[in-house]
């Protein structure tokens, strides 16, 4: 080739290395990274760890280590997530970076986060996969590293999700919802060998009566060439042992004895020779226990106790001062039977226990009047009266009424008694009293020592409550003034426009004589009401007596100011006619419940009452007797699964109704199914509940009213309405976790009780991988995750190398080879030249 065809041929080269400068095409992601490397880009990596009953916890820790330290080598501003998932799935880290502080505290972290519970007996890959695909950033390069055995509990055919085609494969779908490099990886635990054998299912009655025996019987199926061994075992007793030798479908029957009353936990295990569990099911059955009626009351109750007993009750007697400090009391006893109690003689815990123990172990409630309960025992906005059909008011409104509270605050008043002050004691009761008074009653509070101070002036209150119930800001100090403070509280009393006014006195003072005539005439022309409620021993009352006496009220001497809260409610409920002492005959408004007597046919169990507490029946209450005015004698309603009842006549101690003792607490005790049939679905950490209810005809029953109340394998108590699906069919449907749970169910006046034991089946060795889950695979759309293919994923997430810079070093190297061939070639005829000088002639 001639030195001119060379210097044309690099001419050309060059002039197309710079055109390929200036066209400036892009090498695709990865290519001649070696020669080339560019830029490193950022990525995120988001691992789904599986973490259903089939996976082995320990597995899940090593790949998460496995997972964490190939992060470490990410490019800078990478990130990672987690997402734990089962039968659902949680989010437990969200985009960290892998330059952060909490990224290095995780390395330190010997397992993954668990924070998020999950119900582990469901595996749902696909629903995970679809969550991490629509978490994922839209901008960013992302792989999503599955870690899972392939099982997949709820979506095991094929996956229908309103964003993905029903007829396609799942990882297209998923793989296609981003521009952006969005890998799915598979770590593949060992897969299991098929169970050698399955409880298929297991019967047996839910409910059994005392002393009887337990009939039950399974069905099996043996797969395995070796023999299996079936263990029952009752409360954590093995009752049974039986070798079982391989076959498909076989029966076992069996009988075992139960002697605990009340709900009994049978587990079933399949066993191989080496004594591993091949499957385990758990259930629970309810012994029915003897009657039992716990009384909580100072009255005698022989009378009606020997009927009870020839009844098959159980009696046992306490006073609110024997109450046990336990939370499960209640619920020991069939029937609780309060006898004229006060509400601060229960305790607040006590009381808690018993609403749960009606609400969701379904024990009757039965609550006598007399005159110190209902109103005259402070039920009103107590805990207690949340659990009566009644509220302790009166069933017709009265009229408003003005209520002046004057409080002794001398330096006297400091005293201690009982880890409380007299003043501090005075204003609990203050706060207390409010509970008994009604919206627009007029109330006003005043403090004295040597001066009056107005705390709240009077004024209507549309809510007594929380008017009194404040923090009340008093030192006890100085000295005591009583009649400047009298005439003052009378003074603005007097200004009052309600026709009833009652001005309530609390000191440890007292009156000289001869200081209190104009105070009395004073009280008596405004018809002022004056309760006192004296604190110590003070033996200087009569002037204060005779002032009470005078206006129509009264005095009452508190040796233990703990207790004037108490007091000073009950004194203002018997002021307000709460106790109507006067006899009373019942008149019927409805048939009860317990007899076949029709409401209005001539009844002998009615008689006449000695008095009966003012009420209110509930809207949703059932009274069945009343007084002339209105009042409930005898209601009753529903309060979860349990029965109340309330008599605030105390009917059962007139003796003429004695015989109706029996019948009432044999009604609250009541829990028979009456029509109703009812059975559950668990799957997926989701319980169904479906009860069907039939009448006495066998007819659909549909009433409006149906609730259910569940004690759930966690100790809550959850009431909720059910939803009617159709005639006579209605349902339920919660997330629940497993375990035993039971249940009282209330159809109209219809009411039974349901327990079982809540497990779920879906990681059981029968599920295989998924269908599509493996096509996947077999398609080469899961690759197994490793360094190897992190690699591959970093490097094809650079972002496209530009090759500008590549042609102009080429265009460059071509110009100076030029530049060297044209510089040897101009030294050659240099020297020709200079030689053809030398031999020329001169």
């Amino acid at each position: 080739m001639s030195q001119k065809t060379r210097t044309l041929l690099i001419y050309v080269v060059i002039a197309v290395l710079l055109m390929l400068a200036i066209r400036n095409p892009l090498l695709p992601p990865g290519a001649l990274s070696r020669l080339w490397p560019g830029t490193s880009a950022p990525v995120d990596l988001l691992l789904l760890l599986d973490e259903s009953d089939s996976i082995d916890p320990a597995d899940n820790t090593q790949r998460w280590r496995t997972f964490l330290q190939q992060a470490r080598s990410l490019p800078a501003g990478s990130r990672i997530s987690l997402v734990r998932f089962a039968g659902e799935a949680r989010l437990e880290i969200p985009w960290l970076s892998t330059d952060t502080a909490a990224f290095e505290r995780l390395l330190q972290q010997a397992t993954p986060p668990r924070r998020r519970q999950l119900n582990t007996g469901e595996s749902a890959i696909g629903s995970a996969l679809t969550f991490a695909a629509h978490y994922s950033a839209t901008d960013r390069p992302t792989a999503i590293v599955l870690s899972s055995d392939g099982i997949d509990t709820i979506n095991n055919g094929t996956i229908d999700i309103s964003t993905i085609d029903p007829e396609s494969s799942m990882m297209p779908a998923i793989l296609q919802r981003n521009a952006n490099p969005r890998l799915a990886y598979f770590f593949l635990p060992a897969q299991k060998k098929p169970a050698a054998a399955q409880i298929e299912s297991i019967n047996l009655p839910p409910i059994i009566e005392p002393g009887r025996s337990l009939p039950l019987s399974l069905a099996i199926d043996t797969t395995g060439k070796t023999a299996t061994r079936l263990d029952i075992r009752l409360n954590g007793k093995t009752r049974l042992q039986q070798k079982l030798s391989p076959r498909p479908r076989q029966l076992v029957y069996a009988s075992l004895p139960v002697t605990m009353p009340g709900l009994n936990r049978l587990v079933a295990e399949l066993r191989n020779a080496q004594g591993e569990i091949l499957d385990r099911q758990q259930h629970i059955v309810d012994v029915q226990q003897g009657k039992k009626l716990l009384y909580i009351g100072e009255r005698a109750f022989h009378s009606a106790k020997p009927l009870l007993q020839q009844d098959g009750w159980t009696i046992t007697r306490l006073k609110t001062s024997e109450l046990p400090a336990e939370d499960k009391l209640f619920s020991r006893f069939d029937v609780v039977v309060l006898d004229d109690i006060r509400a601060s003689e229960l305790p607040a815990a006590s009381t808690r226990a018993l609403a749960t123990s009606v609400e969701g172990s379904a024990t009757g409630l039965l609550v006598l009047g007399g005159p110190h309960s209902f109103g005259s025992g402070g039920y009103r906005h107590a805990l207690l009266e949340a659990l009566l059909p009644v509220t302790a008011e009166s069933p017709q409104p009265r009229p408003g009424s003005a209520f002046l509270f004057l409080l002794d605050k001398s330096g006297s008043m400091e005293q201690v008694e009982n880890n409380r002050s007299r003043l501090a004691s005075a204003l609990r009761a203050v706060s207390d009293s409010a509970r008994s008074l009604l919206p627009g009653d007029e109330i006003a509070l005043l403090a004295f020592d040597r001066d009056v101070e107005t705390l709240l002036p009077l004024a209507r209150r549309p809510d007594p409550v929380q008017a009194l119930d404040q923090h009340w800001r008093l030192k006890p100090t100085g000295g005591t003034r009583l009649v400047p403070a009298l005439r003052r509280a009378i003074e603005i009393l007097q200004r009052s426009q309600s026709m009833t006014r009652f001005l309530i006195l609390v000191t440890d003072g007292f009156i000289d004589s001869g200081q209190t005539d104009m105070l009395e005439q004073a009280l008596q022309q405004s018809e002022i009401r004056l309760i006192t409620l004296t604190i110590g021993g003070n033996s200087k009352l009569s002037v204060l007596r005779r002032l009470s006496e005078a206006s129509g009220g009264r005095l009452l001497r508190i040796d233990d100011s703990a207790r004037l809260p108490e007091f000073m409610r009950t004194e203002l409920e018997k002021e307000l006619h709460s106790w109507q002492l006067h006899p009373v005959k019942p008149v019927a408004l409805q048939k009860l419940p317990f007899t076949d007597q029709a409401a209005d046919q001539p009844a002998d169990y009615q008689t006449v009452l000695a008095g009966y507490q003012l009420t209110r029946a509930r809207p949703e209450a059932r009274v069945y007797l009343a007084s002339d005015n209105g009042a409930p004698l005898m209601a009753s309603w529903q309060y979860g699964a349990g029965r109340v009842a309330a008599l605030p006549g105390s009917l059962l101690t007139a003796r003429p109704a004695i015989n109706l003792t029996g019948a009432i607490t044999n009604w609250l005790n009541s829990h028979q199914a009456n029509g109703l049939s009812v059975s559950h679905h668990y799957r997926a950490g989701r319980l169904t509940i479906t009860v069907d209810a039939l009448d006495s005809t066998d007819q659909w029953y549909s009433p409006a009213s149906a609730t259910i109340t569940l004690n759930t394998p966690t100790g809550q108590a959850v009431t909720q309405p059910l939803e009617q699906l159709g005639p006579g069919r209605y349902q339920l449907r919660l997330a629940m976790p497993p375990g035993a749970f039971s249940a009282g169910i209330s159809i109209g006046d219809r009411h039974t009780r349901y327990v079982a034991y809540l497990e779920s089946h879906g990681e059981r060795s029968r599920h295989r991988p998924a269908p599509w889950l493996q096509q996947a695979l077999s398609a080469g759309q899961l690759k197994p995750w490793g360094n190897t293919a992190q690699q591959h994923f970093v490097a094809a997430a650079r972002p496209p190398a530009e090759t500008r810079p590549l042609w102009l070093l080429l265009a460059l190297g071509a110009y100076f080879v030029l530049i060297t061939l044209e510089r040897a070639s101009g030294l050659t005829a240099l020297e020709q030249w200079r030689r053809r000088k030398s031999i020329s002639p001169t």
